[in-house]
Order: C-alpha cells, then structure tokens, then sequence
C-alpha cells in the first residue's frame, strides 16, 4: 500500500474512531462497503457465525487488517474473548478500542499496529485468521502473497484460516468503477477552482471597489454558471443515491452557497482552506475507490493464495464466490483451510 493511499484510508479511519462505526449498509451491498460500513450485514454475519461455530471458545483469533474490528465483533458475539486484530493504520485500532470500549463486557480485544506482511507476532500463536476485504490491500501481489505467508506462519499447526476478498468483475468492482466516474465527473465540473476565483474576486471587490474589481468579479461569477450547472446536474441525477462521493458532492455545494452568503464572517484563507479540505476528501475517497479496484482478486489469485497455506502444511478448500445480494453478482471470494 503506498504512503499516499496509507494515509487516506488512515483519514477514514481517524473519522470513523470519533464518529459511531455503526453504518447502516443501504439497500444494496455496494454502498455498505464503499462506505466500508458492512459490520452489521446479516448474511455477512452469518457467515461468520457459521466459520466460527465448532471452534473451542478459548481460542485465539485474528483478524488481519481489521480496519474497525466488524469480524471480531461477530466472533464476540459469537462467545469468543481472545481477540486481536492486526492494521497497518494507528486510525483504525483505534477505531477497534473505541468500537469495543464502547461496549460493555467485551474483553481480551488487543490491537496492533503492523502491516499485514509482517506483524512481528510469534509463530503459530492463533487457532483462527480471519480477513474481510483486508488483507489483499497489502499492495503488489507479491506483497498480497507475502501477506498470505505472514497468516499461514501465525497459525498453529491445527489452526484455521477464513477470509473474505475482493473478487475481480464482481457486483462491489463494479459499483467502484461507478463511483470512480462519479468523481470524475465531479471533477471536470471544474466548481471548485471557479469557485475560488468567486471568492476571490468577491473579497478584493469589497475590500477595494472599483471598475476593474468589479468587473472581475462579474467575470468570475459568469465562469461560475457551468460548473455550477454541471454540478447540480450530477447531483440531481444521484438523489436517490446515498454514496459518499455523493454525500461530498452535496457538501461542498450546499456549503459552498452558505459559504458565500456568511462570507463576511469567515477570512478568505479560511473559505479557500475549507474549498482545499473538500478538494483533499475527494481525492482521500478518490484514492480508496482506486486501492479497492486493484485489491480485487482474480481466480488465479485466489489460488496462488491459497497454495501458500498448502506448501505450509493446510489443506485448502478450493476458492468459492460469496454473495451479499441476489443479482447473481458475487461479493468476494472465500478463501479458507480445512
């Protein structure tokens, strides 16, 4: 995972441990992980009741690249208390404290900060490795492959591991390709940099009237009219849609207008900082759809994965696709030991 991406997921993470991780997943499965907020999908849920049933209820589990901890959740619920999850992003662990502080009589959850590939845990210290839509974010897929060897090492010899991943061509790949032509889009509409060039103009021509002052800021709110059509236009055509490049969208116009009607009680360095900010959350999610799109494992992937836990000594199930809708479009790839 590169230092760029690292640190825009970490963002996400940083806002999702002060805010409660208790997303609803929208009528669709896309929103929900695009969102990354699927902890409480019901078919999810009880996958993971089911991979976890027949396991000793002293056994130690880990989840790697936990992000806010929903397979740990689902193993505590299930009556496991030896918990640890493993994520590169400090936001994230502590979106897992805060997630289980938050919960009373939720013990034993310990969170480490590491990559995936090599956490620096002892050697077959874990009876079960969990991962969904983790840990194929490692980057390269030497690195995914690098990642695999990392979880078949911390399993004891007995142990299991179960996992969730992006599949290639499937119903979430899709919908992120969707998402990555919202933010284009968005982008062309070119609102933010005529929006600036408004402010601008608005402030000099208040500051010091005169002919040219106010002609140019005539000039920049008649390059205004078509970014701001365009972005309306888009707007418009995403009303019944609840995606988080759609909730910026709506953002950064309606607080663009009520930027400008209070203008008078903000600097102009603090309006254009918060015009830069919204320009950073779209590029953060820009980023994240991108990470997710490369994460997606196609079925030789999958396989190459899964022979790591088999020259380690696991026998292998052979990669199966998993479903959260009914659209015949699968979710992930399970990956998973005997």
């Amino acid at each position: 995972m590169s230092d760029t991406n690292k640190q825009n997921w970490g963002n996400y993470w940083q806002g999702r441990a002060g805010n409660s991780s208790g997303e609803n997943p929208g009528d669709g499965f896309g929103e929900a992980l695009v969102g990354v907020g699927i902890e409480h999908n019901e078919k999810l849920g009880a996958f993971w009741t089911a991979s976890f049933a027949g396991l000793d209820s002293g056994a130690k589990i880990l989840d790697m690249a936990c992000g806010a901890g929903s397979v740990l959740r689902h193993a505590h619920n299930s009556g496991f208390t030896e918990l640890s999850g493993v994520d590169i992003s400090d936001a994230a662990i502590k979106a897992v404290q805060a997630e289980f502080a938050a919960a009373k009589g939720i013990k034993g959850v310990k969170g480490i900060v590491a990559p995936v590939d090599k956490t620096g845990l002892a050697g077959g210290a874990y009876d079960m490795v969990v991962s969904q839509y983790g840990f194929e974010y490692a980057g390269s897929r030497r690195q995914v492959l690098a990642a695999a060897t990392e979880m078949a090492r911390l399993l004891n010899p007995n142990g299991q591991f179960t996992a969730l991943c992006h599949i290639k061509g499937g119903g979430i790949e899709q919908e992120v390709h969707g998402h990555l032509n919202d933010i284009k889009t968005l982008a062309q509409s070119n609102f933010i940099p005529a929006a600036k060039a408004v402010f601008s103009a608005a402030f000099a021509a208040e500051s010091t009237p005169s002919p040219k002052t106010k002609k140019a800021y005539e000039d920049a709110v008649s390059g205004l009219t078509a970014p701001r059509e365009k972005i309306t236009g888009w707007i418009g055509l995403g009303q019944n849609g609840s995606s988080e490049i759609h909730k910026l969208g709506q953002h950064l116009y309606s607080g663009t207008i009520d930027l400008f009607n209070r203008r008078k009680a903000y600097s102009l360095a603090d309006i254009i900082g918060w015009l830069d900010g919204m320009q950073g959350e779209i590029d953060a999610y820009k980023g994240r759809m991108h990470s997710m799109q490369q994460a997606a494992l196609s079925a030789k992937d999958a396989n190459n994965i899964l022979a790591v836990f088999s020259r380690s000594g696991f026998e292998v199930e052979a990669p199966q696709k998993f479903y959260l809708t009914d659209d015949n479009k699968p979710a992930a790839w399970i990956l998973k030991t005997r």
